[in-house]
Formats: C-alpha cells, structure tokens, sequence
C-alpha cells in the first residue's frame, strides 16, 4: 500500500493503525506452508534519498533499516558522498513512535546512536 507524503503524526498514526498482528498471521502462515515471505513493514523515503524501513517481527518487537548520506570533505576541500545502512535488528514497537520522530526531524545522530552499524 502506498501513501502521499506525510509528516511525522500521520506516519505514526499510519504504523499504530495498521493491523500488524494480522499482518504476522499471514507471514506465517505463508512460512508454514513453505511459500516465499518476507516480514511486514513499512519505509519512509526522504528528500535526498535517506529512508526509513520498519519491519514487524511480533507484536512487541521490530527491526528497522536506515539508509542515509554521509557527506564529508576528503582533505577537508573536496566534497563527497556516500550512502551508508545502518540498523536495528531487536527493537521495542513501543519505541517505534521515537524513531518516527526523529526521522522526520532529519536528527541524524539521534537515528545512528539507536543503531548496531
């Protein structure tokens, strides 16, 4: 499912509101059956390309992805860019909401210091 964009309280309202619970069932019961399933989540894209992945992996926990540009001066003259992961693999949704947030807010630090690299 797809959204326009939104800001951070439409996020959040969108991720408490799905029916993540239903969501794992399904997963699986596709697992069970040995059918090709991958875990429900969902991504935030930004501006220049820095996202956001949240996966579910049960009602209390999730993992989560986020993709970002480092930018730094090589010789402290020229510019470069690259494109650096990190994540988190063991969670707590309850915290999800945080995250969220301070995706939004483009708090970088915030985001990395919650990660495992």
């Amino acid at each position: 499912m797809e959204h326009d964009a939104v800001d951070h309280k439409e996020a959040v309202r969108i991720v408490q509101n799905h029916d993540w619970v239903g969501e794992l069932t399904f997963r699986s019961e596709l697992e069970s059956t040995g059918e090709e399933f991958c875990d429900p989540g969902i991504g935030f894209l930004g501006e220049i390309g820095e996202t956001l992945h949240i996966c579910f992996t049960s009602e209390s926990r999730v993992y989560f992805f986020y993709h970002f540009v480092e930018q730094k001066k090589v010789l402290g003259l020229i510019p470069v860019r690259r494109f650096l992961t990190r994540s988190n693999i063991d969670f707590p949704r309850s915290e999800i909401p945080d995250v969220i947030y301070h995706y939004f807010a483009n708090n970088h630090e915030w985001l990395v210091n919650r990660t495992e690299g």
